[in-house]
Formats: structure tokens, sequence, C-alpha cells
């Protein structure tokens, strides 16, 4: 097996099946490379083509990674703390009055991080691991200072000041702030006000086809709400969280099959009184719609499709509040990191090129590359600051958001790019959770 082949299962594995263990999910590569599997798919479509052919074999996967979903469950990440409150108005975003550049600021070589950060919790901060100590948390002010260790784990809110274990939620300094109870095999997702829990429940593999899927929310350490009812689970089909606003009482939900790439329906629902604003269906057929991701508020909602086949690139649709489109831009919102939008929804991170190395953030509205990134680089992270206007911080590297034989994410170089396209290189590598 190539190594870019094998890279792009370990991909697909990742992002369509909660990043099993690697071990098992070797054994899987090679189990794939001795059936004859690869060779059969250099006579047909590619890449999406091929994932439909390990389709059981990632059936199989999903049942491993169920019962190891609560070991791997505090290095699951979803961007969402306690932020203040974000400001009215967005800050105006320049056009850039040249090719938007990174300031020379050289990236150090992985180093453990030794002191503990020491920001108070009024300070929204980023949150990965230690680019050396990969089982550490550590964190940096978005300014780019004060970095320094974490005493919690967990998924972090937000602004990075309270974390979700299986357990119960911490903050900062390891200390319980309430107790939660998380089973199945995802987990709850944080609110963009970084003080709520989102779940649809049943998980996938439930076993009954067809089993009615439900939107809960829950204050921390209260009752869950079930807000409605949206589409249905099955042994291989489920349905994903991609954006829960309380600020702005709305969700984005998607229904999907977990054998391949393969979305079948987006709703967008109000939360306090289960109303389907919008939604969208996808043809049963079409294996070509590979994302969705959404802003914090769920107010844009961006589109992936892979031309296929085989696969020579992506193109990004991007929706509005009412549903209606927005604009279409060439690249895959965010790439395999996922995450693509600035807190107010005005930019959004492309990973274009067939290998994903063209890295721009752009103006939603007007489609103007406000800062590309240093060629050849790919997203292996991405976090975002907790106000209008904020910054998004972008882990860049040469392997993307793929894991490595080890089942982490490589380290990576992070950039604070701010709404006019200036941008910030921060001094020491991170591993983007």
């Amino acid at each position: 097996m190539d190594d870019r082949l094998r890279q792009e299962l370990i991909a697909y594995f990742d992002h369509e099946v909660g990043r099993p263990p690697a071990g098992i999910r070797d054994r899987v590569l090679h189990k794939l490379g001795e059936s004859g599997v690869l060779e059969r798919d250099r006579m047909t479509d590619g890449r999406v083509k091929l994932l439909l052919q390990v389709a059981g074999v990632a059936a199989f996967v999903v049942a491993i990674a169920a019962f190891a979903g609560l070991l791997i469950f505090t290095r699951l990440h979803q961007t969402t703390s306690v932020p203040a409150r974000p400001r009215a108005s967005a800050l105006p975003i320049a056009a850039p009055t040249s090719e938007p550049t990174v300031a020379p600021t050289p990236a150090v070589s992985p180093t453990r991080v030794p002191t503990a950060f020491s920001a108070p919790d009024s300070v929204p901060a980023i949150v990965f691991s230690d680019p050396v100590d990969r089982t550490q948390k550590d964190a940096i002010a978005w300014d780019g200072s004060g970095l320094g260790r974490l005493a919690a784990d967990g998924a972090p809110n937000p602004a990075g000041t309270l974390f979700l274990t299986t357990t119960s939620v911490k903050d900062r300094q390891g200390r319980t702030v309430a107790s939660v109870t998380v089973t199945g095999k995802k987990s709850p997702s944080w609110s963009d006000d970084g003080r709520m829990l989102c779940r649809t429940t049943p998980d996938l593999g439930v076993g009954a086809s067809g089993t009615p899927v439900s939107l809960q929310v829950s204050a921390l350490g209260g009752a869950w709400r079930t807000v409605g009812q949206y589409g249905s689970a099955a042994e291989n089909s489920g349905v994903d969280i991609a954006a829960c606003s309380t600020l702005n009482d709305r969700a984005v939900l998607v229904g999907r099959m977990y054998q391949g790439p393969s979305v079948r329906q987006l709703w967008v629902v109000q939360l306090s009184t289960g109303l389907v604003l919008w939604s969208r269906s996808f043809p049963s057929g079409d294996a070509t719609v590979i994302s969705v991701v959404a802003s914090r508020d769920g107010a844009s909602v961006a589109v992936g499709r892979a031309t296929c086949c085989p696969t020579s690139g992506f193109t990004t649709t991007v929706y509005g509040p009412s549903g209606g489109q927005v604009g279409t831009f060439d690249g895959h919102a965010g790439g395999y990191a996922a995450t693509a939008f600035s807190w107010d929804g005005s930019r959004m991170i492309l990973a274009a090129g067939t290998d994903e190395t063209q890295v721009t953030v752009v103006d939603v509205h007007t489609g103007t590359i406000v800062w590309r990134a240093p060629a050849g680089l790919k997203v292996a992270g991405v976090v975002v600051e907790p106000l209008d206007g904020g910054r998004l911080g972008i882990a860049l590297n040469g392997t993307g958001a793929f894991a490595g034989p080890d089942g982490y994410v490589a380290a990576a170089d992070l950039y604070l790019v701010d709404a006019a396209g200036r941008a910030r290189k921060v001094d020491t590598q991170i591993r983007p959770l």
C-alpha cells in the first residue's frame, strides 16, 4: 500500500469513526493490503469508490470504536468557554493591500511546556495538546502570551475555561464544577455560550433500523431537555451536531451514513421550539457530499462536495440564515480539520487542491481572499476566538489532520489570523486536539 493512500485511509477512519485506536486501525489497513482490495481499486474510480469498497471494514472499526469510546473520549474536540459576550458588530474586514503575508516568527522545535497557565478565567484561551507530552493539555492566550500547562483534561468549551470529561465538568485548575453522565460513543457538544451541553440520542449502532433521533440540551449538571426528533439512527447511520447555539437559539444537525463520506440530510432547528427553520436533502446515490460545517451560531452552513470520479478537487457551497445560497467556493471548508468559520461567520478557511495544500481565509460575502497560508501546508486543526471580529487560530503542518501511527495528529505551527488578514505565528508548535 503506498504511503499517500494509507494516509487517506487513516484520515477516513479518523474522520468517520471517531479515531479508533491506532493499533486496531493499522491491523485493518494491513488486512486491506492482504485482501487485494487496494489492487482492485486501482482499476476503479479512486478514493471515493475505495472508501465505499471498504465500508464493511469501516463498520467493523465502528464496533471496535464503540468499546474504546470512553478511553478515547477525552481526546475528542469540539471547538466551543464562558466567553465574554460577543460584541454587537464585527470588525470591518479590510481587503489586503497586497498578497497577505505571515509575520516572520520562526517556530522552534517542539519542547515540553515547562510552566503552568496562569491567566484568569476572564481571558479566553487556545487549548491544545503538549507538543511532546501528548497526554498533557496546554493553553495560550489569543494574543500569543501566557503559554502554560493546564491541570484539567477533557474537551474544552469555546473559551477554554471549562472541560468536559466522561463524568464531570472541570475548570482550568482541575476542580469539578458539575457532574455529568456521558453515554454512547459520541460525547456531547458544547453550546456557544460555554455553559450548556447538546447531544443527539441514540448513537449509531443502536441495532434497530429507523430508531428516531432526539436533539437534547442541558445546563451543566442539569436534566436533559428534548428539543425534538430529527432523522433516525441504525447500525451504520445517525445524526451529528454541527453547531449548537444558545446565544442564537438554533442548532445545525447532519444526518449521515457512517460507512462512507455520505451526508443524507441537513436540518437547521430552533432550540426553544424545535421548529425546523430550513433543511436540505441529498440523494442517496450522491456519495460526493462529504462534509457539513457551520458557524458557531448556526447562521452560516457550508456544504462540501468532492468532484468525482476520480477525486480531482472540492467545492463548498455556503448557505445563509434562511437557507439561501450565499456563494460557492473552490476548496474544502476547513479540510479534514472541519471547523471553518470565524465566530461571527464572516470568514471561512478553505483548503483547495486535491492535496488541500492551498489554504486561504476568505470573506464569505465578497469572496475576497483575506489571508493566504504558506505554500504546501495543510490544515491540522482550527480554533476560533469567541468574539465577533475575533481571530482564527489555524494549525498547519505537512500532513494535515491525519493521525500518525501513534494515533495523534502531528505537531503543527499555529497562525493567529485577524479579520484584516494580519497573521502571527506562535513561537511554539502545538498538537491540535
